[in-house]
């Protein structure tokens, strides 16, 4: 497929499918109806939220938000968290320290 992408939480491109011509209304309607789910899964995870409220007025002076500004920018970001939590809680047990929380989010600052 070659048009435009979408950048799907985590960074992981996905195809825009609303362009594509080879696919029906109802293929490009389903693939869209996937993503969008998957966008809320990741907003829904107890571990992102809690992260999410630590980073918050960092994301809020970046002019990232899912109301508003950045919204693009907010979902790389929330999808790359979730990511980076999962890395972090594989073997461990209890949640992830502030600190941590702070670090993963200031390298994702940094990286983008």
């Amino acid at each position: 497929m070659a048009n435009s992408q979408i950048t799907k939480p985590g960074g992981v491109p996905w195809e825009d499918f609303a362009s594509e011509a080879k696919l029906t209304v109802q293929q490009k309607e389903r693939l869209m109806s996937l993503q969008d789910g998957m966008k809320k899964q990741s907003q829904q995870d107890p571990r992102v939220a809690r992260a999410l409220a630590i980073l918050g007025p960092d994301l809020n002076s970046a002019g990232i938000s899912h109301t508003g500004g950045d919204k693009e920018g907010y979902y790389q970001f929330v999808g790359g968290l979730q990511d980076a939590l999962e890395q972090f809680d594989s073997g461990k047990t209890g949640k992830c320290p502030p600190r941590k929380i702070r670090t993963m989010g200031s390298r994702w600052f940094r990286n983008s």
